[in-house]
Formats: structure tokens, C-alpha cells, sequence
């Protein structure tokens, strides 16, 4: 777009000034001769003709002037809007860079991490505070490793299996694809380990409301990873914008007045679901705790889950993210059964 303004973002637009006074010259010039020479040139046939030639020219110089100009201007404005789409591209390329150098960082930060889950294995009497603290630490550590990966604070959380012999459940919830063979209708979620950073507010809320019961047939990730968890979809859930995902699940809708489990009641616009959005995370991955290895992954095997959230969308990457998590959900696969062992 041809920008004339004489001056732009605080700056003297020297090239705009000059062409402008150019064509003011031009412009003071022809009436100059208009003025001057014509009203005394009488019937000189000459004079009448020099002059008129060069007001003719001046005329052509002054538009010959203004279109040079205005080309000008669209010839720097289109290869300014090309130098921004460089720029823009070279901003995802050095950010795509960026998060991967981070990870090469992080990596021996998580290894280290585990040595202390890996002692918890290989030592046959370990208390279950033990337990507790070494899990805690990693839970802080991962915490810490995906808020530097994202530059936003994420939380991390483990959740263990609990079971209920009893119907009080209810009735099954087909649309989470469950069947009375898997027992799903008889399992749920509870959180055995938290990072230190969420888990005031967090464990309060749960404290506040212990009559929620988080079955997994009724949290869309832990049904659809337990459904599926010798299969591709089993392997982690991902969402990047809970907000906008159509029939979401969650029983912690539950802790917040006028919730239900599916969240909002009746039709909400997804504004309106940005802005009274209740939970504190709005992006999560969800990981099965289980070995990695295809043909050892059986709902026999899941120990827990583990969980990273952050309270903004659209920050999490799927390339690349939940494969940190599976590793971590791998290696404390064997110390988490054997705490659950220890706890019964």
C-alpha cells in the first residue's frame, strides 16, 4: 500500500517529502507560467507556442512524477511484505529450534531424575514415604522441564487405579465405548502424587469436594486410553484447547457450581466457554503407565497415568511432546506397581 504520509512511526519519510516537493515545484512552476507569461504574449504566435509547450512538459514531468512515485511505493511495499513473511518464517524455524535445543538440555535433567525411581526398584524395603517424596521430586522435575519446553508453568500429576466391587456407578456410559468384559464401568482415577507447585490449590479442591468420584468411564482421556491401550490410540491423549473439543468429559467439572460432567449445561458458544472456562488447565496430555512395548500393553498393566496440563491453549506441540511423557510413564512403570503393590 503507497504510504504518503511525511511522517511515519515518529520518522521524517524523507522519500515522500522530496516527491511531494517535486511535485509542488512542478505544480508552482506551470502556474507561474500561466500567470506571467500568457496574459503579456499577446499575439506573439512563438512565445504562445514555447510557452505552452513547456507547460505541456511540466504537465507530463509532473505526472510522469507522480506515477514513478506511486510505482515506487508498491515495488517497496511488496518487497516488504515479502521480507515479513521471511522474517515470520525464520520466527517458526528458530522457534521450532529453540524448543528442540531445549530438549537436548532437558533430557539429562529427566535422566538424573530417575535415578533416584530406579533405586526405589532395585531396594527391597522402601518405606511408602519414601515413595511418596522421590515421586513428588519427579513430578516437580517434569514440571519444571515442560514449563521451560513451553515457557508457560504446567503441572504434572500421577494418578493410580482404584476399583470398586459395587454398582454405584450407574449405568455404563456407551459413549465412551466401554464393555462389561473391561470392567471400566468399575474403575476410577485417583491422584496418588502431584507437583508441589499445584498441589495446594489442587489437593484442596480435591479435599473440598471427596464425593466426586473420577471413573473412568466418565473422563473422556482415561476412557479412551484405556479402551484403546494396545492400539495406536492408546498410546496418549492429547488436547491442545479443551475449550473447543466437542463432548469433553471431566468429573472435576463437579467441584464448580453449575457443572456438569460434560462442563457447560446446554448450548454454549465456545467465547463464552473461553471466558467461564472453571478448570485450571485448558491443554493437557494424558500418558498410560505401562510398559512401552507393544505386546506387554494390556489393561492388566496399567499402574496410572500420568498427566502435564498448562492453563493456555495451543501450547503443547504433538510431534514432540507426549513422547517425553511415554518415556517417563515406561521408566516409573515397574517403581509405581510396586508402590500400588506396597499401598494394598
Amino acid at each position: 500500500m503507497t504510504n504518503w504520509r511525511l511522517v511515519r512511526m515518529g520518522k521524517v519519510n524523507w522519500t515522500a517529502l522530496l516527491n511531494w516537493g517535486s511535485i509542488f515545484a512542478n505544480i508552482i512552476t506551470l502556474l507561474f507560467l500561466i500567470l506571467k507569461f500568457i496574459p503579456s504574449l499577446g499575439d506573439d504566435t512563438t512565445s504562445i507556442l514555447v510557452v505552452s509547450f513547456l507547460g505541456i512538459a511540466l504537465m507530463v514531468a509532473l505526472l510522469v512524477n507522480a506515477i514513478m512515485f506511486y510505482h515506487w511505493q508498491g515495488e517497496k511495499s511488496a518487497i516488504a511484505n515479502e521480507k515479513e513473511l521471511e522474517i515470520n518464517a525464520l520466527k517458526e524455524e528458530i522457534k521450532s529450534l529453540s524448543r528442540n535445543s531445549k530438549y537436548a538440555s532437558v533430557f539429562k535433567l529427566v535422566n538424573a531424575g530417575f535415578s533416584p525411581i530406579h533405586k526405589l526398584i532395585r531396594d527391597n524395603e522402601t518405606s511408602e514415604k519414601e515413595y511418596i517424596r522421590v515421586f513428588t521430586k519427579f513430578c516437580d522435575l517434569l514440571s519444571n522441564v515442560f514449563t521451560q519446553i513451553v515457557g508457560e508453568q504446567c503441572s504434572v500429576c500421577i494418578k493410580g487405579l482404584g476399583e470398586e466391587d459395587d454398582d454405584s456407578i450407574g449405568e455404563l456410559d456407551e459413549s465412551a465405548g466401554t464393555s462389561k468384559e473391561q470392567n471400566i464401568e468399575y474403575l476410577f482415577a485417583a491422584t496418588l502424587f502431584r507437583d508441589t507447585n499445584s498441589s495446594v490449590e489442587r489437593d484442596q479442591l480435591s479435599k473440598d469436594h471427596a464425593d466426586v468420584i473420577h471413573w473412568y468411564v466418565r473422563n473422556t482421556d482415561f476412557a479412551i486410553l484405556y479402551k484403546n491401550i494396545n492400539g495406536a490410540n492408546g498410546r496418549y491423549w492429547f488436547c491442545n484447547n479443551l475449550p473447543k473439543l466437542d463432548k469433553y468429559s471431566n468429573t472435576s467439572f463437579l467441584y464448580y457450581d453449575g457443572f456438569q460432567i460434560n462442563g457447560f449445561p446446554g448450548v454454549v458458544s465456545y467465547d463464552e466457554k473461553l471466558e467461564k472456562w472453571p478448570l485450571e488447565y485448558k491443554a493437557t496430555i494424558t500418558v498410560p503407565i505401562c510398559p512401552s512395548i507393544n505386546q506387554d500393553r494390556n489393561v492388566d498393566k496399567i499402574a496410572g497415568f500420568l498427566c502435564v496440563d498448562v492453563g493456555r491453549i495451543d501450547i503443547f506441540e504433538e510431534a514432540v511432546d507426549p513422547q517425553l511423557l511415554i518415556g517417563c510413564a515406561d521408566g516409573m512403570f515397574n517403581a509405581l506397581a510396586k508402590f500400588v503393590d506396597l499401598s494394598k
